[in-house]
């Protein structure tokens, strides 16, 4: 494990966390010796035992370093429902469990970790430059394994909607029911596309909030014209 400020981080990606748990589910493995044993490991090493503890901190077992079991998180990457998004959203749920990595997320979006990775680190953690140079290897390690699991789940999404003879309607990511926009209807006034906004952060909330409120004014106006 590693930690900077207060956060704790895995050792190992996501990716091969999977991997290792894929071992313990595929092959009822219960007990510490056994797991390092088919990993051609010591089940005191300090590697062995980075390890295991990454996979708690990801949530996928439980128990303790000697004795543990898959969670009912690990069992749904494992072998997730077909046709479903199990798959992902177990795996965006993984992540999230580890805060560096959500947060990291927040400031960066779903990008590959540019030259001022560390700057956001510094940040992120109130520790100063040297200290975030040093853990930045191994957390762009982390993130740039863990992009193709945030990039595989949709992001939530608002979309704007004037319908006929009503006020605005909005739709939080398949929360609610998206209906198509209409013509000019009872407002006389024909809105195709009033725009769709990802809300990951404040700023993204404040665009939002900014729609809102343009929207609201062309109904107003709209509504005078009635």
């Amino acid at each position: 494990m590693g930690k900077i400020g207060n956060f704790e981080y895995p050792a190992i990606t996501l990716s091969e966390a999977i991997d290792i748990a894929k071992k313990i589910v595929n092959s009822k493995i219960a007990k510490a010796e056994t797991l390092a044993s088919s990993m051609n490991k010591s089940a005191t090493g300090g590697s062995f035992i980075a390890q295991v503890v990454s996979l708690k901190r990801y949530g996928l077992i439980d128990g303790t370093n000697k004795e543990f079991q898959p969670t009912p998180l690990a069992e749904k990457i494992i072998m997730p429902k077909p046709n479903t998004n199990e798959f992902a959203e177990a795996t965006l749920e993984a992540l999230w469990k580890v805060e560096i990595i959500r947060r990291i997320y927040e400031r960066v979006g779903a990008n590959d970790p540019k030259s001022d990775f560390w700057v956001h680190i510094s940040e992120i953690t109130g520790e100063d430059r040297s200290t975030a140079i040093n853990h930045e290897g191994n957390l762009r390690k982390l993130y740039k394994d863990a992009l193709q699991y945030i990039k595989s789940v949709k992001e939530p999404e608002i979309e704007l909607i004037i319908k006929k003879g009503e006020k605005s309607v909005i739709g939080f990511g398949g929360e609610y029911e998206m209906v198509p926009a209409i013509d000019r209807g009872n407002l006389g006034v024909l809105v195709t596309e009033v725009g769709q906004v990802k809300i990951r952060d404040e700023k993204t909330l404040e665009i939002a909030q900014s729609m809102l409120d343009m929207l609201k004014s062309q109904i107003k106006e709209a509504e005078k014209k009635v």
